[in-house]
């Protein structure tokens, strides 16, 4: 049960609102980044039941594991300081943090290769923030095929 649906809309464009003035993005650039958040060990994760329905599995990358648990996203300006998170399941795309957390801050934004997406760089666009991405080498994908990327197969499906 809610507190008051009505004032739902009005609270979120305060907590915003107070987000930009207190925690100001910086006017020359700021930076983005995600982690993730195992609660337990994979062998556990299946009689989990503290998070059941709340926590997701999902795939990392950097350490090119799955792992069951959450997903946090920060944004930081150039001063080193966090001014605003994002916590929501594994299995959300960082694309997603990244387009509900980015608003009312001009200027660079810096990202890694995960927020490469042509689609995310002209929403930005929209708002006034330039995304900046490293370049993509061909074939430097390292997400196995069952996690939704290319994995590390040649075209013939024999591994790398």
């Amino acid at each position: 049960m809610e507190f008051c649906p009505a004032l739902r809309p009005n609270l979120i464009a305060m907590k915003d609102r107070i987000l930009v003035l207190g925690f100001a993005p910086a006017g020359d650039f700021n930076c983005f980044d995600g982690l993730p958040l195992p609660v337990c060990k994979n062998a556990r994760a299946p009689r989990d039941r503290r998070f059941k329905g709340e926590a997701a599995w999902s795939f990392c990358a950097a350490k090119d594991e799955y792992y069951y648990g959450f997903k946090a996203g920060a944004l930081a300006n150039s001063n080193d300081e966090i001014f605003r998170v994002w916590l929501g399941p594994a299995n959300v795309d960082e694309r997603d943090m990244l387009e509900s957390t980015a608003f009312g801050m001009p200027g660079p934004l810096l990202a890694d290769n995960g927020m490469i997406s042509p689609v995310l760089h002209d929403l930005l666009a929209g708002r006034g923030i330039d995304l900046v991405t490293p370049r993509r080498r061909p074939g430097t994908r390292r997400r196995p095929p069952e996690a939704g990327g290319a994995g590390n197969h040649r075209p013939d499906g024999r591994p790398r």
